[in-house]
């Protein structure tokens, strides 16, 4: 008998509301539909980053022979978030 394999969750089109602006700044409440998947893997890499500070982080990473841990990403990300 074969052993049934876990299914994973499927998205299925469903969207989610993003903030441009993060809503915890309480700037702006503009919202954009995203679709849900990539709205999650989007806050799993950039957090609450504006547009313009993920292009300063992604400027930054980007250098030649620099090698980044976790750590530093995330302190880097930290560090251009508050400015």
């Amino acid at each position: 008998m074969k052993k049934k394999r876990k299914q994973k969750k499927k998205f299925n089109n469903r969207t989610d509301r993003h903030h441009p602006y993060p809503k915890s700044r309480k700037k702006n409440n503009d919202t954009v539909e995203w679709d849900l998947m990539f709205h999650r893997r989007w806050h799993e890499l950039f957090g609450n980053m504006t547009v313009i500070e993920i292009y300063e982080f992604i400027e930054v990473i980007t250098k030649p022979n620099r090698k980044w841990t976790s750590q530093e990403l995330a302190r880097l990300r930290e560090k251009i978030r508050c400015g």
